[in-house]
């Protein structure tokens, strides 16, 4: 009898039912390894997808400058007058003490050369004209060379854009050299000031253009009017904005 229940409980044992019973309560206790290793790895995933976005947006970025860069570097090499102009922004930010004389001596020139064309609408001689007040601020900021550049060129171009009529060699040639003196007095003229240097380089140029034209076109009325406009229109400059266009340029 004690052997047939031993056979019994092994046949049960090895039945099918009880055999898949078991083995869906095994199921339930545990949990599947494929479960735990997910629920297990999910920070890690995470961070690694949080690290691939970053490193794909720093990849898009750095792109992105690249192309930028390209374009510039195209439209540069194809374009002449972009690439001088970038060149000259450059050097001015990095010397700027250096080049700003060099801006301010074209600019002088510039503007005095066209101060000269109104001079054709009028009928007599004047001295309205802003040369010899470049000339002397230009040699007052820097130097007497820097006036001598300003003053004759700037006299020179004037009158080259003024019309043929109103223009004869030596009115166009004489003003320019008397510029040229000037510049080359004025380390040796003893005023302090540059209103005090202002009116006696005024002075000193009427006083040499008269003699001049005196001898080569004698008339008294042309005299008189190139004289007392310049030395008017001339001491108005000195007076109110010499000092304010220092301080700009120095």
């Amino acid at each position: 009898m004690a052997f047939g229940r031993i056979i019994s409980k092994i046949l049960s044992f090895l039945s099918p039912k009880e055999h898949a019973s078991e083995k869906v309560q095994h199921q339930k206790v545990r949990p599947p390894l494929q479960k735990v290793q997910k629920a297990g790895n999910s920070r890690p995933i995470k961070e690694f997808e949080a690290k691939d976005s970053a490193v794909s947006s720093a990849g898009n970025v750095q792109k992105e400058q690249l192309s930028w860069l390209k374009k510039a570097h195209d439209y540069f090499r194809g374009n002449r007058k972009a690439s001088v102009v970038l060149i000259a922004v450059i050097i001015t930010i990095l010397f700027y003490k250096q080049v700003m004389p060099f801006y301010v001596v074209l600019i002088f020139i510039a503007i005095a050369a066209v101060s000269k064309m109104p001079q054709d609408f009028i009928p007599f001689v004047v001295g309205f004209d802003l040369v010899l007040f470049v000339t002397v601020l230009s040699a007052a900021a820097y130097d007497w060379r820097a006036a001598l550049v300003v003053g004759p060129v700037s006299s020179l171009i004037g009158s080259a854009l003024r019309r043929s009529s109103s223009q004869q060699f030596d009115t166009a040639v004489l003003p320019s050299l008397g510029y040229g003196l000037i510049a080359f007095m004025i380390p040796f003229i003893p005023v302090n000031g540059i209103f005090q240097l202002g009116i006696a380089c005024t002075l000193i140029y009427v006083i040499m253009m008269n003699a001049l034209f005196s001898k080569l076109r004698p008339d008294l009325f042309q005299h008189i009017s190139f004289t007392v406009t310049a030395l008017a229109f001339n001491y108005w400059l000195f007076k109110n904005f010499a000092e304010p266009i220092m301080s700009v340029i120095t």
